[in-house]
């Protein structure tokens, strides 16, 4: 049922002559377990499974239970071998007799690296040829260790996706990898970030049986604020999400973890510690100048700019759950030909949304200060005479920060990664300059 390497219950049986066997067993097993004080500990005495001592404050001791589990083992087919040690797979239903000391031993196989039960039997051996003698009632009476869960220490996540969101509900896919065995049917988990509540999610197989090794398991949920600290605490992972960071996320086992009546009370208070990885791509994809004017100041250190701009993101929510982004500030190294021609810093810039993930902004008159004023010639130089055929292009790296709203309520999120090449249609070499009229009304020595 339970082990690391998937034979968590073996008999061995040393091969004498007859290379097969036919073997039936009645069996009993009774279970010890430790006792473990939880007194100096609260969040260990929430998960650990509860006991009956009545002296917390002294220490550990082993308690035998009177867990008995009756089980009867049909005819095996057994395979011999004539050297190594015979492995039996045995697959029986359990009767058991004392449902609070299984409820204990289950919460053992969640929380505790190992367990050892006693395994008692009786069993009768014949040999294929019926010419043979047949043996009964062999007695077998062992202690059995096996490789419990540990509370499922290596659970990651492999990938998520917030793509099915829609205009009210942030919903969540995704697939977790668990390495150990066992068997739960249906899971479902809360998730908390720093001790609030952030959402659920639950599998989507109705019958969860996890295989020796890795197993990667599907889930469905949805990230919902039910406080205004569940809030702050979801913003928070939205914000990590977005900008390249990991959060540690919970995902806490109730009553209603697993469809499995016998198991659930076991498995109550198992906390996964899992990263939730970030979102794979940019969320601003492009950004591409409509326009661009540059006056040059009085102070040789900044240029005024002015610009148009459209602004492509990659939604996280997918198209049903669009981000309403209001305003952006950003700040940005203008670079040209590898070199730095100065930096721009936009504040409160209006935005107005073309689409799901189009919007538009303007700013006008704005600071770019130059940090290297030969690559701002060179680049103003090649501006001039840029077209349509043969744009000028450049590349702008830094940071911008968005206000606005989503499907859960207000949306700020700083230190979103820009990094993009613009292209740009410059000046033309001032082809289209014309002269509409001249006006001479003095005359000043040898000039009108």
């Amino acid at each position: 049922m339970f082990g690391s390497d998937g034979n968590s219950l073996r008999t061995c049986i040393d091969e004498s002559g007859e290379p097969q066997l036919i073997a039936e067993a009645f069996a009993a097993a009774k279970y010890n377990r430790k006792i473990i004080n939880t007194q100096n500990n609260p969040r260990r005495a929430i998960s650990e499974p509860p006991t009956d001592d009545p002296k917390p404050h002294q220490a550990a001791r082993v308690q035998s239970l009177q867990f008995n589990k009756y089980f009867y083992v049909k005819s095996i087919s057994i395979t011999g071998d004539a050297v190594d040690p015979t492995i039996v797979p045995i697959n029986s239903p359990f009767i058991v007799s004392d449902m609070k000391a299984f409820r204990n031993f289950a919460r053992s196989l969640i929380f505790e690296p190992n367990v050892v039960w006693h395994l008692k039997a009786e069993a009768t051996v014949r040999p294929i040829s019926r010419h043979m003698l047949s043996y009964s009632k062999i007695p077998f009476n062992k202690e059995v260790s096996l490789d419990a869960l540990n509370r499922l220490p290596n659970v990651s996540i492999v990938s998520i996706s917030l793509k099915r969101s829609d205009a009210y509900r942030v919903l969540i896919d995704l697939i977790i990898k668990i390495t150990n065995p066992s068997i739960f049917s249906q899971l479902y988990f809360s998730l908390q970030y720093n001790n609030c509540s952030i959402g659920y999610v639950e599998s989507t197989s109705h019958n969860i049986t996890i295989h020796p090794g890795e197993n990667v398991i599907q889930f469905f949920g949805e990230l919902q604020s039910l406080s205004s600290e569940s809030y702050n605490a979801l913003s928070t992972v939205i914000q990590n999400f977005l900008t390249g960071q990991t959060s540690n996320i919970e995902a806490l086992a109730g009553p209603n973890t697993t469809s499995y009546p016998l198991l659930a009370v076991g498995i109550i208070g198992l906390s996964l510690n899992v990263h939730m990885p970030p979102f794979k791509e940019q969320l601003i994809a492009s950004l591409i100048f409509n326009s661009m004017s540059l006056i040059p100041s009085t102070n040789k250190k900044k240029v005024m700019l002015s610009a148009s701009i459209t602004i492509k993101i990659n939604s996280p929510l997918g198209p049903k759950s669009p981000l309403n982004i209001q305003k952006m500030n950003m700040s940005v190294f203008l670079l040209y030909e590898n070199d730095s021609v100065g930096i721009l810093n936009v504040s409160q810039a209006p935005v107005k949304q073309l689409d799901a993930i189009t919007y538009q902004s303007q700013f006008n008159t704005k600071y770019l200060s130059l940090t290297d004023t030969g690559a701002y010639e060179k680049f103003t130089r090649n501006f001039i005479s840029a077209n349509k055929t043969h744009p000028i292009d450049f590349r702008i790296v830094g940071v911008a920060s968005i206000v606005g709203s989503f499907a859960l309520g207000p949306l700020n999120i700083d230190q979103l990664l820009i990094e993009n090449n613009v292209p740009l249609v410059g000046l033309d070499s001032l082809n289209n300059v014309h002269v509409d009229e001249i006006s001479v009304d003095r005359a000043q020595g040898a000039a009108l």
